[in-house]
């Protein structure tokens, strides 16, 4: 194993994605509405799944998530899902459990012409 591959396997994920130590770090900051929503991006969740889900407007989910970018220093909603995806192997987010609602719009979703 060569050294750059020796620090990597070292560092982890972080060394691959410098931006995910910091998110990493700064998910205490969020609000317990922003760690359930974080949750839903990083199962893949869009806003209309996630809003449906939580059952809260899609312009709520579209302010959290904002702020959740903001706060955990990210530049996507894909980085967001990544550090949150993180987490939940970690331990330290749970992932949504996905009710029959969400089920059937996905259903929907992939019968649509």
């Amino acid at each position: 194993m060569d050294d750059r591959a020796a620090h990597v396997s070292e560092l982890g994920a972080e060394a691959e994605l410098p931006w995910l130590g910091a998110a990493l770090e700064n998910y205490r900051r969020l609000a317990p509405a922003q760690k359930t929503i974080l949750g839903c991006l990083a199962a893949g969740m869009d806003i209309r799944t996630t809003a449906t889900h939580l059952r809260r407007s899609e312009h709520t989910i579209k302010s959290h998530t904002t702020a959740i970018l903001s706060r955990l220093g990210v530049n996507s909603r894909q980085q967001a899902g990544i550090a949150g995806y993180h987490l939940v192997l970690r331990g330290e987010l749970e992932l949504p459990s996905t009710p029959a609602v969400v089920r059937d719009l996905h259903i929907r979703a992939a019968c649509r012409w």
